[in-house]
């Protein structure tokens, strides 16, 4: 077709389309800008979400590794510590054994009674002390078997490393009574002893215990050790 142009000019030949170029320009052409950015939005959210998906299991692996990390640590520190104490233990032991300044009389006499004096020489505390003792006449030397149930209030729960206490124990027998006896005869069948525990814990716990047994000199007045082993020890 052939149409003129505008004021006089040259005419403009216009080709009609044919249906093989309009097929074609359909084909090339996207069916929406929408469906594109669809399609690309979908694609890097599935991209993200695996990206996440491996970036929480990393996390999930280092938390139980830290976990992990930490229950080893604890455990060697606990194993050190149990380790230290068992090397660093408290010990207790009974320094002395001796009359009392403030003797008390029954009736007339004065009786005789103990002040005993122990340190703990270990390098831990000595923890939850608990103390028997009793003063008694028992045949010398002394029969195997004797169990002391009497308890006696100690001064402190607790005796740390290198620092001392002390209790005392008191009995109905009088010093005078028991010169008599220990004069008259020149190996004397029975004596007066002071016996007894000292029992006590560590830092782990674990019960440890201390005992002693002292035999009473009428004639010189003062405690001797009786020289035991059954009754005098400290583990």
């Amino acid at each position: 077709t052939t149409q003129v142009g505008i004021s006089g000019s040259l005419p403009i030949s216009q080709e009609p389309h044919t249906a093989e170029q309009t097929q074609s320009s359909k084909e090339i052409r996207p069916e929406s800008v929408q469906d594109v950015a669809a399609e690309t939005v979908a694609y890097y959210t599935k991209m993200l979400a695996w990206f996440t998906a491996v970036l929480a299991a990393a996390s999930l692996m280092q938390g139980l590794f830290f976990i992990r990390a930490d229950v080893l640590t604890r455990r060697s520190i606990e194993l050190t510590r149990q380790e230290f104490i068992s090397t660093h233990r408290p010990k207790i032991v009974v320094h002395s054994v001796t009359l009392p300044l403030d003797l008390k009389s029954v009736q007339t006499g004065m009786i005789i009674s103990a002040f005993v004096l122990y340190f703990n020489v270990g390098s831990t505390t000595a923890k939850s002390i608990e103390i028997r003792a009793r003063i008694t006449r028992t045949n010398f030397p002394i029969q195997s078997g004797i169990f002391v149930h009497d308890k006696v209030p100690a001064h402190s729960n607790g005796v740390a490393g290198g620092m001392k206490d002390y209790f005392q124990v008191r009995s109905d027998y009088l010093i005078s009574s028991e010169r008599i006896v220990q004069e008259a005869a020149q190996k004397p069948e029975a004596a007066v002893i002071c016996m007894g525990t000292i029992a006590y814990r560590d830092e782990l716990g674990t019960r440890r215990e201390t005992g002693f047994c002292h035999r009473f000199d009428a004639v010189t007045e003062r405690w001797c050790t009786a020289q035991s082993p059954e009754y005098e020890y400290a583990y």
